[in-house]
């Protein structure tokens, strides 16, 4: 009997695209895009993903640099 078969399979996809969902209304809840009083931005989440996202492109910046040296 094989571990990996497709009632298995099935049954894991629906257990994950239900945590997913889960964790997808949980994230909503916990970290509001917009302030639900004044509408306006979260911008100390803004500048959290901005500086991720520079970050992330230095540091690729800096690995490709060292692969031609």
């Amino acid at each position: 009997m094989s571990v990996i078969n497709r009632r298995n399979a099935v049954f894991g996809f629906i257990v994950w695209e239900a945590l997913k969902g889960m964790g997808k209304q949980k994230a909503k809840k916990q970290l509001p895009r917009v302030d639900r009083e004044t509408k306006r931005p979260n911008w100390s989440a803004v500048a959290v993903g901005l500086a991720s996202v520079f970050g992330l492109f230095l540091f690729w910046r800096s690995r490709s640099d060292d692969e031609f040296a």
